[in-house]
């Protein structure tokens, strides 16, 4: 079969939608390809190693998920790759179609022999198109920090990439391509980027489409995602000429910062957390910057297509017990407390919840609520039972928790406190969880009874409560700030009127900032 004739049915799978085509091949050699099975989203063949035909490949099924929101219908497959009943690997895929015809998919292939990989996406009708990718990050800052041209065909760069063409029949197609990543696996769920950034794998054009090819080592695993308008629109995609809009893909990245893997969005593994590389990277379950894009989602198709791709990503990554773990070790949390990968942190949880109650405000997906509530009984139960009392019957709530170490005290942020308290009064309003409310109560009871202990010496905040009783550490610039305004706006708009030390502390931090000329 020529490359030709795979672009020309390409071509005609596009007309009933997107379809993702992948081959894998064994050795560097390329020979007869069979035809993709068009009733699949991709299809994945093998070639014997001496470049003579295709060789039989199962894909086993694991599992086969489909989830129905308002904003859409997403389906999560995982397979098991075999040559001859033996195990080569797994891929999995997640597909989303939206109403208006734009569709998501995300791949993330695992091998554990040497094999050539070739991906292939169905995106016709971008002659023309206007590129633009992330310029020089020494220009970060500005809103600005976007090169734009004329696509001409040419293989695409290693880095975020936005295409929109004027489409014959009116209104404009578009696509989004994040790069494409070969990852070795490391422990405790963190992934290492094998290539430098600019000598990863691209996509080039095809007829009918894009594909890229990689060779990757027994253990390691390509991944890919991309958006695409598969019908012309007049709704922008990204409307470029709002520098809100601009600024937030920005610090988004969708890249070496902060890349997006089918287990969500990963952070940088920082020093001081294992394993540790440059190029090394866990998940983050807090949704930022999901939790960012949804307030922009009037400024294109394509901030709301991730924010849902997001909100689903909390809904399935929620675990049994209600929080979501992180995986990866954090040496000073195992030094000073004992605990381990898997750890409950309040605060990205509650991050994560937060984003979902906002979900469930803009969408009305009774299935962010579900979630919510899910993570609202872990969180109280966690209130009543991790914490150091105050005076008024208050409840100083520990930042840390693990399954393995229930007996653990850790010290508490008052960042993470008032997240916390917001999250429960929100869930009370959304909800009329009581529970929630009566939980919420005393975390203000908390901070209304330690109130004169959170000032320090230089008029700054400390940032914790610590195991013995004492305040100290350096607290972030702006965070809490943040978190008390809303803390304040919540607790005057629940009980009728302002608290007196959230009002304090305010002060405090705003005066603080205002001597150093920082804006928070």
């Amino acid at each position: 079969m020529t490359r030709m004739t795979i672009g020309a049915g390409l071509a005609a799978l596009f007309a009933a939608g997107m379809a993702l085509f992948l081959w894998a091949v064994a050795g560097a050699a390329r020979g007869m390809w069979p035809v993709p099975d068009p009733g699949r989203p991709f299809d994945l063949t093998f070639q014997t190693p001496d470049g003579s035909g295709p060789a039989q490949v199962q894909r086993v099924p694991v599992d086969d998920e489909t989830a129905r929101y308002r904003g859409g219908v997403r389906r999560l497959v995982r397979e098991r790759l075999e040559i001859g009943g033996g195990p080569i690997g797994r891929v999995t895929w997640l597909w989303w179609t939206f109403p208006d015809g734009e569709q998501a998919l995300q791949i993330a292939v695992l091998v554990e022999r040497p094999v050539d990989l070739r991906l292939a996406l169905s995106a016709p009708g971008f002659d023309g198109a206007t590129l633009r990718t992330p310029a020089s990050r020494a220009s970060g800052g500005t809103g600005k920090a976007f090169g734009e041209r004329v696509w001409n065909g040419t293989p695409l760069p290693p880095a975020p990439v936005w295409l929109e063409a004027d489409a014959p029949e009116g209104g404009q197609r578009a696509a989004f391509f994040a790069p494409v990543e070969r990852t070795r696996v490391r422990e405790n769920g963190v992934l290492e980027a094998v290539d430098p950034p600019e000598a990863r794998p691209t996509w080039a054009p095809m007829e009918g489409g894009v594909y890229t090819t990689a060779r990757l080592s027994a253990g390691e695993r390509l991944d890919a995602w991309a958006l695409l308008r598969t019908k012309a629109a007049a709704a922008p995609f990204v409307d470029w000429a709002d520098g809100d809009a601009r600024e937030i893909l920005r610090l988004a990245d969708f890249d070496r910062e902060r890349p997006w893997t089918i287990e969500g969005p990963r952070y940088r593994t920082p020093d001081g957390y294992t394993p540790h590389c440059d190029r090394c990277y866990y998940v983050n379950p807090a949704q930022h910057i999901g939790e960012k894009l949804l307030q922009l989602m009037d400024r294109g198709t394509f901030f709301r297509d991730v924010v849902l791709l997001a909100l689903d990503n909390a809904v399935r990554t929620q675990n049994a017990a209600g929080y979501w773990p992180i995986t990866t070790r954090s040496e000073w949390l195992y030094r000073d407390y004992g605990i381990g990968p898997g750890y409950y942190d309040t605060r990205w949880s509650t991050d994560a919840a937060l984003f979902l109650l906002e979900g469930y405000r803009t969408f009305g997906d009774e299935a962010y609520l579900q979630a919510a509530e899910r993570y609202g009984n872990f969180l109280i139960d966690f209130v009543r039972e991790h914490h150091d009392p105050t005076p008024s019957g208050g409840a100083l709530v520990y930042d840390y928790g693990h399954p393995d170490r229930p007996e653990v005290r850790t010290h508490t942020s008052l960042n993470h406190l008032l997240a916390e308290m917001n999250f429960l009064y929100l869930l009370f309003e959304a909800a009329g969880r009581a529970d929630a409310r009566s939980a919420a109560d005393r975390l203000l009871r908390a901070v209304e009874d330690t109130a004169d202990r959170w000032p320090k010496a230089n008029g700054d905040l400390h940032y914790a409560r610590l195991p013995d009783g004492s305040f100290g550490l350096e607290d972030y610039p702006t965070l809490t700030l943040k978190d008390l305004r809303l803390s304040q706006a919540i607790v005057t708009r629940i009980t009728g009127r302002p608290s007196a030390a959230l009002a304090a502390l305010i002060e405090q931090k705003e005066s603080y900032l205002a001597r150093r000329g920082i804006r928070p």
